[in-house]
């Protein structure tokens, strides 16, 4: 009987090399599951998903990185014809869409869900021709957590990037915006808009909405509109800190949108650049991606229970 094929693809650089650090111990933990092994560090940007898109003929591919190491490999997985099952090994900074599926930091841990775990099909958006697994955003937060030093992060958290948000405020770039969705349209000049499908973005959890699934085929969209001066620009933060839209922010759900702005805007796609359009077009792919989860966190995930039906007795 043949072996079974494993593809490992993980990005040096990330975590401070703590995967290449450890790389036999993982290697080895791989082996002993009786896979043949394949291991591919990344050595450049687009390097994921070239050998992801060739993963036909393997029956599991493990990713180690950040969230944009995982963009890549999932954006790879779906030029398959036939995709191996997805583990994860988040080892980035954030590692939010992780954490929106239980995956722990822990390196080791999550080699076991990898090895071990059961499929779960979530949601993957595509704007226009780029794929993304949990956010793509426009506007004043989306360079904040480059421009704000680590040190303030540490301390601050969240405030640290209001704070940052606020040093700027006679700097803040709005955007004229024509979006249309579900039959509806909002016009206005907006200063962040974010399509997401996450618990948390940046690291922050709520920030996205209440009843969040990742398996619906809908994104969960939040628009905020230009602040006239610094009390409206304080409403806005209250309003973002308890989800209240107050007038100052669009919150709505869907899985196709069209938006039309009077300049170019820069997105940022899964934490990295997304490139810079005047008109996006975003689709839900429903249920597109198998990632491997803990079987024992099922019924913690942001997902629809059906998903999992119980064992049979």
């Amino acid at each position: 009987m043949a072996r079974q094929r494993l593809l490992f693809i993980y990005n040096p650089m990330a975590g401070i090399g703590k995967v290449s650090e450890r790389l036999g111990e993982i290697v080895e933990r791989m082996a002993e599951e009786g896979y043949e092994i394949t291991v591919h560090p990344t050595r450049a940007v687009g390097d994921a998903a070239e050998t992801a898109a060739g993963a036909d003929g393997y029956d599991r591919l493990i990713v180690a990185g950040g969230d944009g190491t995982l963009n890549e490999t999932v954006s790879g997985l779906l030029r398959c014809s036939r995709p191996p099952l997805l583990g994860y090994l988040p080892s980035g900074t954030t590692n939010d869409f992780a954490a929106s599926l239980s995956i722990p930091k822990d390196l080791f841990a999550a080699l076991e869900i990898a090895l071990k775990g059961v499929p779960f099909q979530c949601d993957v958006g595509q704007l226009d021709d780029r794929n993304f697994v949990y956010v793509a955003a426009f506007g004043l937060f989306t360079d904040v957590s480059y421009a704000t030093p680590h040190s303030m992060k540490t301390f601050f958290g969240y405030i640290a990037y209001i704070l940052e948000g606020m040093k700027r405020l006679g700097d803040i770039k709005s955007f004229h915006c024509r979006v249309e969705h579900d039959g509806q349209v909002e016009t206005g000049d907006y200063i962040f808009g974010a399509i997401t499908n996450s618990l948390s973005v940046g690291g922050f959890k709520g920030f996205t909405g209440d009843h969040v699934l990742l398996d619906d085929g809908l994104f969960e969209v939040m628009l905020v509109r230009q602040p006239a001066n610094l009390a409206e620009f304080n409403a806005t933060v209250g309003s973002l800190l308890k989800k209240d839209p107050n007038g100052r922010i669009d919150w709505f759900r869907t899985d196709r949108l069209e938006l039309h702005c009077d300049a170019d805007i820069s997105w940022t796609i899964d934490g990295e650049f997304g490139g810079s359009r005047q008109d996006i077009h975003f689709t839900g792919m429903k249920r597109a991606l198998r990632i491997l989860v803990d079987p024992q966190r099922l019924d913690k995930l942001p997902a629809d229970p059906g998903q999992f039906p119980a064992p049979a007795v």
